[in-house]
């Protein structure tokens, strides 16, 4: 076994390069980890700048609240808000979780079964 010989911590660290080359090989996967950046970024500008339009449309299309019309005035906002995170260390363990599950659901399963999963988990979270 690899691990003997190299040892566990050595082992998962070449499990985590070999699942980070992999990445840039699978668009499904990249496209995800993208999108939640650019939201991300997104709303770091909408809530630091005085761009009061800007805080309005990510509030209007990336923000899901049950207690408000917006799900029935703006349904997409059910899928949207899936990529809207609060903080640093909420955005980077959602990204981890994704790159170390992501690249080896998508090639057990195919890309579309797995775009299927994610969309299917972000309704069922909900």
């Amino acid at each position: 076994r690899v691990d003997r010989w190299l040892g566990s911590k050595d082992v998962r660290k070449l499990q985590y390069l070999a699942t980070r080359s992999r990445i840039l090989d699978d668009p499904v996967v990249l496209t995800l980890i993208l999108s939640n950046a650019i939201v991300y970024l997104a709303w770091d500008y909408a809530n630091s700048s005085e761009d009061r339009e800007a805080y309005e449309f990510m509030t209007r299309h990336f923000l899901l609240s049950n207690n408000s019309p917006t799900v029935k005035k703006y349904p997409h906002t059910v899928l949207t808000s899936a990529f809207s995170h609060q903080t640093e260390e909420h955005i980077l363990s959602n990204m981890v979780t994704l790159l170390s599950t992501g690249p080896m659901l998508s090639e057990k399963h195919g890309r579309r079964k797995f775009s299927y999963f994610y969309i299917a988990s972000v309704y069922a979270s909900r």
